[in-house]
């Protein structure tokens, strides 16, 4: 139903008489409250101004009814749902085009992280960025790193879970996009002095001397990790060590040429 719609049915004087030509306002007379105006082309200036900041609240908060959308299900919500609903104008004009921050109008206790499409800048706060990867760590059954040692994060085993496409999944696309998406600068500038160049499954600290990577990470399993002594270290220095821990990759890198070889890596 559009303004043609009323034209081709000889009624575009009383369109003009009753209702300023507006379509929207001829079928909401005719079912009131049945109709909404996101349901056509809004009027112009709809969304803008005080009185549009109210008209947009009252269609999120129409939206969020019409799907059952709580704060534990608001993850699943993506720009496309506003879209088939006739809200992608009102979400572009009043909220940067981000479901986060319209979602943010009806659940204040919305975390950026508990949304798909969180955009990057809702991570300007270093409190929020922290908060945001301490909840990906205990949703992963891991605490905060705050509180622990390097090896103590080594046992965690991040290297198991941490990968792009499970923090994606969580929700902070924006987040590892604020640090170049990169995890491992993350975690770095996120838990200084925690995380190792072997802690994570990170590519980035290995590019710039591996052999010297290599050589840092084999001293710190047997300094720190296991506190060897060095006669101890022959008999401790085994393959299985070296699979159990971690670090196979070490021995069987052909750029690190150690041919899988224990006593050339050590």
């Amino acid at each position: 139903v559009d303004y043609a719609f009323f034209v081709d049915r000889g009624l575009q004087n009383f369109l003009w008489t009753f209702y300023r030509n507006s379509p929207m306002r001829a079928v909401e007379a005719a079912y009131p409250g049945e109709i909404l105006p996101w349901h056509f082309r809004v009027p112009k200036g709809h969304w803008l101004g005080w009185r549009g900041v109210q008209n947009g609240r009252d269609a999120i908060r129409w939206f969020v009814k019409k799907n059952n959308i709580t704060l534990d299900s608001v993850c699943s919500v993506t720009h496309d749902q506003f879209e088939r609903e006739g809200l992608s104008g009102m979400l572009q004009k009043q909220f940067n085009s981000s479901p986060y921050l319209a979602l943010r109008s009806v659940f204040p206790d919305l975390k950026p992280w508990m949304c798909k499409q969180a955009p990057r800048a809702t991570y300007r706060d270093e409190n929020d960025r922290k908060a945001a990867l301490i909840a990906y760590l205990n949703a992963n059954g891991c605490p905060s790193l705050d509180a622990l040692d390097q090896e103590e994060v080594y046992d965690l085993g991040l290297r198991r879970f941490v990968t792009r496409v499970s923090l994606e999944e969580f929700g902070l696309r924006g987040l590892v996009a604020f640090f170049g998406n990169s995890a491992y600068r993350m975690f770095g500038e996120l838990f200084p002095g925690k995380v190792l160049p072997w802690t994570l499954n990170a590519k980035e600290p290995w590019k710039v001397d591996r052999m010297k990577t290599a050589s840092e990470a084999v001293r710190w399993l047997f300094d720190k990790y296991l506190c060897a002594d060095r006669d101890e270290i022959p008999m401790l220095a085994t393959t299985i060590l070296f699979c159990r821990i971690g670090f196979s990759g070490i021995l069987t890198n052909r750029t690190l040429g150690f041919n899988s070889s224990i006593y050339r890596e050590v």
